[in-house]
């Protein structure tokens, strides 16, 4: 499966679209679309456009060079390692923890905390989120 395959079943799937039901929302054959997610096709710029504006996504959405696995699942390197997960809200949380220093540092901070002390932690980084917004709206 390439990757604009698997990412196509992926959001065609999240939306809960059949190869019929998106065939006939992006005017293009079940069974192309069959053949590019199995990689057997490559789509054209125009049918991308069909697809994404059926599946009400953005072009870069499907396009954008990071790869993923069969099914739902994406990943991405992080120190060599692959890392896998089933939702793209946090496959995309990941993606910026890895670019971020600032981010890798707190998770390093707090990895070995118990529940109740990430909660604390959860509580104070809530609190100066409202003392910031509190001070822009003066």
């Amino acid at each position: 499966m390439n990757e604009i395959g698997a990412r196509l079943k992926y959001f065609r799937k999240q939306k809960g679209l059949s190869l019929r039901t998106l065939g006939k929302l992006a005017h293009v054959s079940h069974s192309f679309i069959a053949d590019i997610e199995s990689g057997r096709s490559k789509p054209s710029l125009d049918t991308i456009q069909s697809l994404v504006k059926a599946l009400d996504i953005s072009f870069s959405e499907l396009v954008e060079d990071t790869a993923f696995l069969t099914k739902t699942y994406g990943t991405f390197k992080i120190r060599n390692e692959n890392v896998v997960c089933e939702e793209l809200q946090i496959y995309e949380y990941l993606k910026e923890i890895n670019q971020r220093e600032d981010l890798q540092l707190l998770f390093k901070q707090i990895r070995r905390l118990s529940p109740e002390s990430i909660r604390r932690v959860i509580r104070y980084i809530k609190m100066v989120e409202d003392e910031e917004s509190k001070s822009k709206n003066i």
